[in-house]
C-alpha cells in the first residue's frame, strides 16, 4: 500500500509535537500536589463522615482510579502505535 504524508511543511508534527508536550506535562503534573496529603488528614477527623457522604467519596474515588487505568492504558497505546508505524515507515 502507499504511503501518503501530509503535504503542509511539515505544520502537523509540529503541532503533534506540540500537543505532545502538553500531554506530557499534564501528566507530570498530575503528580505534583498536595491534595492527597490534605485528603489523608480530612477523612481521618473525627466524626468523619456520615455513610452518604462515605458512598459518595466512594464513588468519586472509583470513577478517578478508573479515570488513571484509561489514561495508563491510553498512554501506553499511543506508544505502541507510535512504534508501530515507526518500525512500518523504517524508521
Amino acid at each position: 500500500m502507499p504511503t501518503q504524508h501530509a503535504k503542509d511543511n511539515s505544520e502537523h508534527v509540529k503541532e503533534l509535537n506540540r500537543r505532545l508536550h502538553e500531554l506530557d506535562a499534564a501528566y507530570v503534573g498530575l503528580g505534583k500536589s498536595d491534595d492527597f496529603e490534605e485528603l489523608f488528614r480530612i477523612i481521618h477527623s473525627p466524626g468523619w463522615t456520615t455513610w452518604p457522604e462515605v458512598f459518595l467519596v466512594n464513588a468519586l474515588v472509583d470513577a478517578a482510579e478508573s479515570n488513571v487505568r484509561d489514561a495508563q492504558r491510553l498512554r501506553k497505546a499511543l506508544l505502541e502505535g507510535a512504534r508501530a508505524i515507526g518500525e512500518e515507515s523504517g524508521e
